[in-house]
């Protein structure tokens, strides 16, 4: 069946979830902030590996139209703003955990932090 519904000979076609061929995608229900997502299809030269039927080398598999749907969410500067503030103090805790700069010592050695104890 073709994109409107109608019977056409030849072509077909179909929608596949994402948490079927990714792992992540099954219950991942948090917002990705300022991150560019892609998808990288590899096919192989041939359509024999497509294809099951006894003259499978008379076939042919053309790909038409290939659609990514991600839902986007957009937000506000003003958002914007308090999401990275709030990611910048995430990330400057871990860099003082990392670098041993940890002043919170009963903290520091439940996440397993060497801080030159």
């Amino acid at each position: 069946f073709g994109p409107g519904g109608k019977r056409e000979m030849n072509k077909f076609s179909f929608s596949v979830p994402l948490r079927l061929l990714l792992g992540f995608a099954e219950d991942y229900k948090r917002i990705i902030v300022n991150v560019k997502q892609e998808l990288i299809l590899l096919r192989s030269a041939t359509d024999a590996n497509a294809i099951i039927s006894d003259d499978a080398a008379t076939h042919t598999l053309k790909i038409t139209n290939l659609y990514w749907r991600v839902p986007h969410i957009s937000v506000s500067d003003l958002f914007r703003a308090k999401i990275l503030r709030q990611l910048k103090k995430i990330l400057q805790y871990i860099y003082r955990l990392d670098h041993g700069s940890c002043t919170n010592t009963l903290y520091c050695r439940k996440l397993n932090v060497n801080h030159g104890l």
